[in-house]
C-alpha cells in the first residue's frame, strides 16, 4: 500500500510518497495550480495498487487539490489540523513543509 502525505500552502504543495514495506520515502514539490495538480496525479498513477492520500484541512488552500483529486476518482482523507499538529510535534521538533508531508504520510500509515 502507498501512503501519500500532502502539505499545502498558498502557492505550492509538498508531497511524500511512503512505501512502508520497502522502507522507502520520496518527497516532491508541486505548484498549487492545475498543471501542478496534473503532474502530481501523473506521478501518483505510476504507483500500482492501493493508495491512501491524506492532507490537512487548512482553511481554503486544500479545496482545489482536494476537489481535483476527487473528480479523478482518488480517495483523499482530510485530517483534523489539531490532531495532526500533535502527531507532527511528536514526530519532529523542526517544522518544514517537506517534513510535514512526511509526517502526514506516516500518519496515514
Amino acid at each position: 500500500m502507498l501512503y501519500v502525505g500532502v502539505d499545502i500552502s498558498s502557492e505550492s504543495f509538498d508531497v511524500c510518497f511512503y512505501l512502508p514495506e520497502k522502507k522507502k520515502m520520496k518527497s516532491m514539490k508541486y505548484k498549487q495550480d492545475r498543471e501542478g495538480f496534473r503532474e502530481f496525479l501523473k506521478k501518483l498513477n505510476t504507483y500500482k495498487g492501493e493508495k491512501q492520500v491524506g492532507m490537512e484541512a487548512t482553511g481554503s488552500y486544500h479545496s482545489n487539490l482536494y476537489g481535483f483529486l476527487r473528480s479523478k476518482g482518488i480517495d483523499v482523507q482530510l485530517l483534523d489540523p489539531y490532531t495532526l499538529s500533535k502527531f507532527m510535534k511528536a514526530m519532529s521538533r523542526s517544522k518544514t513543509d517537506k517534513k510535514d508531508a512526511k509526517s502526514i504520510a506516516v500518519a496515514m500509515y
